[in-house]
């Protein structure tokens, strides 16, 4: 298992910045090329633009995000985890952008 060690290390592995950025960036493009009916499009499509502009910067702030999963943490070297990279990068994304995951409401007894 990770620890907030291993995760400090991947996150600040020079090695991911490329990688990391190109990631973020095609989430950013595919976000812009989405449904627009897609729950919280709007505030999805705020931070694709502001990525679009400098995704480099914006890898920066994705680092530490993506390296909370614990699988993509748990590979041996930046290399080896690219395969896992865009999928973490998606799945962060609305976290990113200020979004919180939607709880359903708890049944009632009626």
């Amino acid at each position: 298992m990770a620890t907030l060690a291993d995760a400090a290390e991947f996150a600040q592995d020079p090695a991911l910045h490329g990688p990391l950025t190109v990631a973020v960036a095609t989430a950013a493009v595919n976000i812009m090329n989405e449904d627009p009916n897609t729950n919280h499009h709007a505030t999805r499509v705020a931070l694709a633009r502001h990525i679009l502009g400098n995704p480099g910067a914006y890898a920066d702030r994705f680092r530490y995000v993506v390296a909370t999963n614990p699988t993509i943490v748990a590979h041996p070297d930046i290399e080896s985890a690219l395969g896992d990279l865009q999928y973490v990068v998606d799945s962060v994304y609305n976290a990113m952008a200020g979004i919180a995951t939607e709880v359903p409401d708890e049944p009632t007894d009626e």
